[in-house]
Parts: structure tokens; C-alpha cells; sequence
């Protein structure tokens, strides 16, 4: 039985994880034996040991980039890698992609996978930084055998601009299943929600801010934003100030997607840069009009017939949108069986799981 250990930095419930664990439910049918390696304490490892998947903790792994800590948990991985005897090494995360694939190279992993859920390299970064993140990315891409991008521009940027072999390259987008459709807008009140983590790259402080001048000018938007993260006491401390805590309301962070996606009119993600945003796909499944910001991976999600693409830079654009959406009720309507029939048709889960199984099986021959 072929060994498989996905490696991860955070052992939360974000995107990356529930990616990570749907592709591990995919091949867990074709006698794989599964183990989980990320940083310790969180609430992903109850999830693997649920599922009776093995999960390895890698005490000194942190997001920061701290050389004693890095040049630890390298040791401590290629440990692992050596005594858990690993045939397939798959990575997530940008500094797990990188370390993950070093260090599984240096111990000969008969084969490396990097799943990319979105590049470390972004627009909002300094010149310096910005090429060093290219260069490690190109440097990394050599020790891999599959990299899987979760969209079709990274997967362009893999080959054109990190000078990765054709081959080596697959596009496999992230799925969802497509729920029991519900009816939206049924009452006066237009509810808007989203489930983020309150950091840098989900831009959730301009959302806020932009959510509390739309709650000013009309009084017909409740927005629920479901999350934690380093910018939640920011965020909760604007609204407070803006005396709105009854109609942008802050729960923190929920397990109960089903719960507060049935509360959603619409769902909203103004995010600076992305992969394949997990939760739109969820929301679409659950028949929600999309307002997401007009920028790669949400645009592949994102268009016309199911939502609204907003430029990051177009603050007062949203703004409008946002307070004359009561005048757009029927038009959101079909947007959202837009969004329905997208994940249907194009990000269903029977073609992710289709796609992760065939890739895995292409490794065994």
C-alpha cells in the first residue's frame, strides 16, 4: 500500500485544508495510506483523526519566515519523510510548497506533488520581494513532478513565467457539490455575507469600511461576516464605532457553513489575491449572487450570469452597487441560479475528485 502525506502550514479550517481534504477523501477509495503532517493544535486535526487519516505534528513549522525555526522543521520533516517510508509527498501552502518539495527531494520521495492555491508572488508586495518569491518558485518547481494549479492563469504563469515543463503542469480547479437550491430575497432586508479569514489578503478592513458607508446611506443591508483572524478586532472595533453592530454583525469563526450560508442573500469577497476561492464555489452551490473583487481566480468564478466583478481599486464602485441593490432584485435572482448551475455543470466535486484520482493513478504507473 503506497504511503501518501499531505503537508500543510496551518492546521485550521480555511480553504487550502478543505481542499486538502477533499482531494484526500478522492483517493482514499484507491487504497492509500493517508497521513497529515502540519504545524500542531487547530481544528484540522480533529478532522483527519476523524477520518482516520494519521496526523503528524511538526511543532517548529510557523507561517513566519524565521531561518532557526525553517531549518528545524526541515529536519524534522525529512524525519518523518524517512520513517513514515512515504512514496507520494503533496504540498499546500506557499512556504510548506517550498519547503515540502526541498526537503522530500534531498530524502528521494519517489514522487512530490505542490497543489497551488495561489502563488506567494502578488502586486502588493515590494520590487525585491516580489522577484524573490518568483525565484524560489522557480527554484521549487524543479524538485516537484506535478505542480496542480487551481486555476488557469497560475497555470499559464507556471510554464511562462516560473519556466515550469509543460508536462510537469496540470489544471485541476477546485469543486463543490450543488446543494438544494433556495429561494433568496424574500425579504425587505438584504443580507450579505461572507466566511474569510480576517487577514491582509481577504482585505476585510476595506470591506468593513465600505459595508459601513452603504449602512449610512440606505437602511435595507444586514451584513454578516463569519471569520476570525489578526484583523477581526479592527474590524470589529470600526463597527462598534460606527454604532452598526446590529447590521454588520461579527460572530467570529463558525464551522457551521450550511448554517450561515442559508442566512446569505448574497455573498461578498473583496480579496486582494486568490486562488480558486473555496468559498465561492460553497456559496454558488448554494444558489448566492456573488460581489467578489475583479482579480485572478475570481474572475475564472465570476462574470455576468452569476454575480458582480469589482476592481479592488474601485472602492466607490462597490459602494454604489451595494446601496442600489434593491433595485437589482430579479436580475440577483437569476444570478444565483447562475451561480447554482455553475457548480453543476463546471466545478462539480464528481470532476475534482475525477481529475485528483486519475493523477494519482498516472503516478503508480
Amino acid at each position: 500500500m503506497a504511503v501518501v502525506l499531505h503537508l500543510g502550514l496551518l492546521p485550521i479550517l480555511s480553504g487550502v485544508q478543505n481542499v486538502m481534504i477533499q482531494i484526500l477523501e478522492a483517493i482514499e477509495a484507491d487504497g492509500y495510506e493517508i497521513k497529515v503532517a502540519t504545524a500542531p493544535d487547530g481544528p484540522l486535526i480533529a478532522e483527519i483523526e476523524k477520518r482516520g487519516w494519521k496526523h503528524i505534528p511538526i511543532p517548529s513549522l510557523v507561517r513566519e519566515i524565521n531561518p532557526l525555526k525553517d531549518w528545524q522543521a526541515a529536519r524534522e520533516l525529512a524525519k518523518i519523510l524517512k520513517e513514515e517510508k512515504v512514496d507520494i509527498l503533496h504540498t499546500h501552502s506557499s512556504k510548506t510548497g517550498l519547503l515540502g518539495r526541498m526537503v522530500g527531494r534531498s530524502v528521494k520521495v519517489p514522487t512530490i506533488i505542490h497543489t497551488v492555491h495561489g502563488y506567494p508572488f502578488h502586486k502588493y508586495q515590494n520590487k525585491i520581494l516580489y522577484a524573490f518569491y518568483v525565484l524560489a518558485e522557480m527554484w521549487a518547481g524543479k524538485f516537484c513532478d506535478y505542480l496542480v494549479s487551481v486555476n488557469a492563469e497560475d497555470a499559464e504563469l507556471a510554464h511562462s513565467l516560473l519556466k515550469i515543463p509543460q508536462h510537469k503542469i496540470k489544471f485541476i480547479p477546485n469543486g463543490a457539490v450543488a446543494l438544494e437550491r433556495r429561494e433568496i430575497l424574500q425579504k425587505e432586508e438584504i443580507i450579505i455575507g461572507t466566511m474569510s479569514r480576517f487577514w491582509k489578503q481577504k482585505n476585510m478592513l476595506k470591506t468593513i469600511q465600505i459595508a459601513i458607508k452603504s449602512c449610512e446611506l440606505t437602511n435595507n443591508l444586514k451584513f454578516i461576516f463569519v471569520g476570525d483572524g489578526e484583523d477581526l478586532a479592527k474590524c470589529q472595533e470600526l463597527v462598534a464605532e460606527a454604532k452598526l453592530e446590529k447590521r454588520i454583525i461579527l460572530p467570529g469563526w463558525s464551522s457551521e457553513k450550511e448554517k450561515w450560508l442559508n442566512m446569505f442573500d448574497i455573498f461578498i469577497l473583496y480579496s486582494l489575491w486568490e486562488g480558486l476561492p473555496l468559498s465561492i464555489l460553497e456559496a454558488m452551490s448554494y444558489g448566492l449572487p456573488i460581489i467578489a473583487s475583479d482579480i485572478k481566480g475570481n474572475r475564472e468564478l465570476v462574470d455576468s450570469t452569476n454575480g458582480f466583478l469589482i476592481k479592488v481599486e474601485a472602492e466607490q464602485k462597490l459602494l454604489d452597487l451595494l446601496v442600489n441593490l434593491d433595485e437589482q432584485r430579479d436580475k440577483l435572482i437569476e444570478m444565483g441560479i447562475g451561480s447554482f448551475n455553475k457548480v453543476a455543470h463546471t466545478y462539480s466535486m464528481d470532476y475534482f475528485n475525477k481529475n485528483y484520482r486519475k493523477l494519482y493513478k498516472e503516478i503508480g504507473k
